[in-house]
């Protein structure tokens, strides 16, 4: 089985402890490949120790597979039929310090036979990043480029960016958008898992959202499912604990000032019962953005 041929990463019990902390929590569930789902979560919620899993870094208890269609399944760890198409990159991936750039990538093309050369010279130069620099005197948003840089350079069939955003300044930032763009324009089969806390910067690439919260997944669905499973309802305190008294709505958000009251709930707007429910308490009801949906559901607050 090649990686073309896959569907789906399978997780069941994935399991990560880091001495008394738990970084992964029992995570089971299924991420398909051929999409760009955006992982959300707080600080603290697993979201580096999940990418590194599935790229294989580190060992974990319960299974990680990727499956096919006709339901055979690899291992992912220690496995280099399926490493060979996976790479992690973004601003916390350990690289040598006393190496230079144009040396780490030197390293990157001799290893993996995807490497695009071309790409990757263009893009340290348009980063503004200078191949000749060790690694360890980079600025923070210098090392995220280069790592950047290296991982885009690979052309890999599932790429894994863990904070690609940070450190950048504005111009970069607008340079990566526009990158990461065009290698999911240019083929779409392609698997991107995309790791940021903030979820405006990648909200035009994403087509599918992980939340993770507390070290376990609890949602993997496309972003359209996700907005219109969600509601917000605003408007005077006392109308709003009206519509909540019988808990027919369950809540996942509120935030209240000066007399009034915002709540999200986990239901549609199209919900009859809570279109009728909100018309005659004169409440405000609306179907919320990407952001506002994810920061409900486990999201950075």
């Amino acid at each position: 089985m090649t990686l073309t041929t896959m569907t789906a990463f399978h997780l069941h019990d994935v399991t990560k402890k880091f001495g008394r902390t738990t970084a992964l929590d029992a995570v089971t569930c299924d991420i398909p490949l051929g999409h760009v789902h955006g992982l959300i979560g707080r600080n603290g919620a697993g979201k580096t120790t999940l990418l590194r899993t599935l790229a294989g870094q580190i060992r974990v208890s319960g299974t990680l597979t990727l499956g096919d269609a006709s339901g055979a399944a690899s291992q992912v760890w220690d496995n280099p039929g399926v490493l060979d198409h996976l790479v992690l990159a973004g601003a916390d991936v350990p690289y040598p310090s006393d190496m230079s750039v144009r040396t780490l990538m030197d390293i990157a093309a001799a290893r993996w036979i995807t490497w695009d050369e071309p790409f990757a010279t263009e893009w340290v130069d348009r980063f503004g990043v200078d191949p000749k620099a060790r690694f360890s005197t980079l600025s923070r948003g210098q090392k995220t480029l280069a790592s950047l840089v290296i991982g885009l350079g690979l052309r890999a069939q599932v790429t894994l960016l863990d904070e690609p955003y940070l450190g950048l300044d504005v111009q970069n930032r607008d340079l990566l958008c526009s990158v990461l763009l065009d290698e999911i324009t240019d083929d779409p089969t392609r698997t991107w898992i995309i790791s940021n806390h903030h979820v405006e910067d990648a909200a035009l690439l994403l087509d599918s959202v992980i939340v993770l919260d507390g070290g376990r997944v609890t949602e993997v669905c496309p972003v359209d499912d996700l907005t219109r499973g969600t509601a917000v309802v605003e408007g005077a305190s006392a109308a709003v604990a009206s519509l909540l008294e019988d808990g027919q709505f369950p809540v996942l958000r509120e935030d209240a000032a000066a007399g009034r009251r915002r709540v999200t709930l986990a239901t549609s707007v199209e919900d009859a019962g809570l279109d009728a429910c909100a018309r005659d308490l004169g409440l405000r009801l609306s179907e919320p953005d990407l952001e506002h949906a994810v920061l409900a559901r486990g999201g950075e607050r």
